[in-house]
């Protein structure tokens, strides 16, 4: 149990408390990538909430102020294993647990400077990084289709991929 409470403890304490909201303004929703990016940070806290409450209530459980549920004790259970407890598993992964929490850490930071920009994420975007990021691609369409007033079933979308290479 000490462990647990020590690694609940050590999760918990990287965490954000909160995910900042975007806040623009009612002229701001007639913006797509603006709406999605509202609809992105409530995903965003949600997750935190339920992930943040998890490891409270575990490290109180350690600690013998909680009495133990079975959800709590799953969570307490995968944790010492360090595999990521079911109900966290809000996309694919094959992460363990400790990785997983700067995943999501990473995640909400980029939500924030997203939050933050002007920009909407027009001038860095981590794609990868977004709970839903087909979302991301179908406001980015309709965006363009409003600014140039075009129908979005006669727009194209055309990716193209670069291979960087850091040395």
């Amino acid at each position: 149990m000490v462990t647990v409470e020590e690694k609940a403890s050590k999760l918990l304490q990287t965490l954000p408390k909160k995910v900042d909201q975007p806040e623009l303004g009612e002229e701001a929703n007639s913006n797509p990538i603006y709406r999605f990016l509202k609809r992105e940070t409530g995903m965003a806290r949600k997750v935190l909430k339920l992930v943040r409450k998890d490891l409270a209530d575990t490290i109180e459980m350690c600690k013998g102020n909680l009495k133990p549920t079975n959800d709590i004790r799953e969570v307490s259970k995968s944790l010492l294993m360090d595999n990521l407890p079911k109900n966290w598993k809000m996309w694919v992964t094959e992460l363990s647990v400790t990785p997983w929490i700067i995943d999501l850490v990473k995640r909400i930071n980029q939500l924030s400077t997203l939050n933050n920009s002007k920009d909407f994420g027009k001038s860095n975007l981590w794609l990868g990084g977004l709970f839903y990021p087909e979302a991301f691609l179908t406001a980015t369409r309709q965006y363009v289709a409003q600014c140039i007033k075009v129908p979005l079933d006669e727009l194209v979308l055309n990716v193209s991929l670069f291979k960087f290479f850091f040395y």
